[in-house]
């Protein structure tokens, strides 16, 4: 007879498969355990651990924008978008800066 795992073993076994690198059914193979007895959990323990930031970057929007620049930062790239950029090149700049991230 198996035991029954608690919230507390299933959300260290969520941490575990996460940290792995491998795909989910693989995982589950390796440790004996149901994917659909597992996956509520991992969607459990997903959502738990999603910080309540965005997790891509943070902008800064200055109180006179007419005359001062908008400090965006993405990870380790910091982009200083000037009052009248050009918005189809920002949005260049940002999908590369997206695909790097």
């Amino acid at each position: 007879m198996t035991k029954r795992k608690s919230n507390e073993e299933w959300m260290l076994l969520a941490k575990d498969y996460r940290s792995s690198g491998l795909k989910l059914t693989v995982w589950c193979r390796e440790r004996g355990i149901s994917k659909s007895s597992f996956y509520p959990y991992l969607k459990k323990s997903k959502a738990l651990a999603e910080p309540l930031e965005p997790k891509w970057g943070s902008i800064t929007m200055p109180k006179h924008i007419e005359t001062s620049s908008i400090l965006l930062k993405v990870g380790t790239i910091t982009l200083d978008i000037k009052c009248g950029f050009d918005k189809e090149t920002l949005r260049d700049v940002l999908n590369v800066v997206m695909k790097l991230c």
